[in-house]
């Protein structure tokens, strides 16, 4: 008879805790989220400039507020999005969204599918974006004082296409997950990790968007990375695979750290600086154009076009340089040095100091032994660009008049076909 009364007393208490979720949900029935969704669209292809798409809006009861369908295009292609986003959380609260001012702390996004296109004329979709392009700056271009505290951002469940026409270059990255913050005039990527062809890869940088100039910093790492025909790229690292017909095969790691500032392809090129490491194993180089300028030494059996390539790099002025480039093949181990530009010219030369170091013990016994003048290698010279290269000896084109057996053509030539019947036969 008792828990009537008891149940009377509790009501009080039961109503006071409906009252937020009552209270919301009359606020839902008369606040217009198309309205506050049209606005948030505004601002969005305000600050990008840019063609801006949401699906629509969710607000939560504690003040999160969820973007769904959320899509960036250039203004002249709006149907074909370089960004599309399932879902982003922002912890931001009704006032804000209605007011349009939206500081939110944290951001996290999900469902991420982003397009990197550099176009055929150097251009890409977001270049633009890399730079500050808010009108609230202090002396000089510095950021304004009183500008909001960062945002943290998280990013799950993304994939990310790489696009780059002048190279040939597609890249797919997949399962996508990153943390980092942002500013108004600072983005920091403290770590990006995913999948890519099979292998892994990771990614820290960081951006100052400073509207005079523009400053980045980039270390990246790939494990295991399965190579097909969409990584022509890397014959600015690793020459040796230009011209390759399907793709070297095999796997590649790839390391590289490198800083560089600029508001355009030009002075980003020239600014560019830093280091870095590349191994292919096991690789197939049939139709390789710098291996094919050697056919003229004779018949070299298939085995010599498989094995791995591995040389440590550094970028400045311009260049992409090595000491190191070594193609080891069955026992042997062919080592270059040179460079190659961001036009894809190059300028390499045989480093016989650095073969000889590599070669194993009975190797150089069977050297000393037959008498074979390994210094003639010295003279090898490959130059040129993907497209034509010429091979010089002694400064003599390879491919010279074969009737003067005592020039110095000659002479490598038999340096050469001694070399092949011994390692490669």
């Amino acid at each position: 008879m008792k828990r009537p009364g008891c149940l009377r007393k509790r009501w009080p208490w039961l109503g006071l805790l409906l009252v937020p979720a009552m209270a919301w949900g009359l606020v839902m029935a008369v606040v217009p989220t198309g309205w506050a969704k049209d606005r948030l669209v505004a601002r969005l292809a305000q600050a990008t400039g840019r063609a801006v798409g949401i699906g629509s809006l969710k607000l939560g009861v504690l003040g999160d507020l969820r973007i769904i369908d959320l899509t960036i295009a250039e203004p002249s292609t709006a149907t074909d999005p370089w960004l599309r986003v399932a879902e982003a959380r922002i912890d931001v609260h009704l006032g804000q969204v209605l007011g349009g001012h939206c500081d939110p702390g944290e951001i996290e996004v999900s469902g991420v599918e982003l397009r990197i296109w550099r176009k055929s004329d150097g251009s890409t979709e977001i270049g633009d974006l890399l730079r500050d392009r808010s009108p609230r700056q202090g002396i000089a271009g510095h950021a304004d004082s009183h500008d909001a505290a960062p945002i943290a951002l998280k990013v799950s469940g993304a994939r990310v296409r790489v696009v780059d026409d002048p190279s040939g270059t597609r890249l797919d990255f997949t399962k996508v997950e990153a943390k980092g913050t942002s500013d108004r005039r600072h983005v920091t990527i403290d770590e990006l990790r995913g999948g890519l062809n099979g292998g892994k890869f990771a990614l820290a940088a960081r951006l100052d968007r400073d509207p005079a100039c523009p400053r980045f910093e980039v270390e990246a790492q790939a494990n295991g990375v399965e190579l097909d025909r969409g990584m022509p790229v890397l014959g600015f690292f690793v020459p040796v695979v230009a011209g390759t017909v399907e793709g070297v095969g095999g796997k590649c790691d790839f390391l590289i750290d490198v800083t560089g500032q600029g508001t355009t392809r030009a002075e980003v090129r020239r600014s560019l600086r830093g280091h870095g490491s590349v191994v292919l194993d096991t690789i197939d180089l049939e139709g390789s154009k710098f291996l094919a300028q050697l056919d003229v030494l004779g018949d070299w059996p298939r085995e010599s076009r498989i094995g791995a390539v591995a040389t440590d790099f550094v970028v400045d002025r311009g260049r992409i340089s090595t000491e190191d480039l070594t193609i080891q093949v069955s026992r042997f181990p062919f080592v270059l040095g040179g460079w190659t530009d961001f036009d894809g010219r190059f300028d390499y030369a045989a480093r016989v100091d650095r073969i000889a170091a590599k070669l194993p013990g009975d190797a150089k016994g069977w050297l000393a032994e037959a008498k074979v003048n390994f210094d003639q290698l010295a003279g090898l010279r490959m130059r040129g660009s993907i497209d034509r290269i010429d091979v010089t000896v002694h400064g003599h084109p390879l491919t010279g008049d074969p009737g003067q057996p005592e020039d110095e053509r000659a002479r490598f030539r038999d340096t050469a076909r001694r070399i092949r019947d011994r390692f490669f036969r």
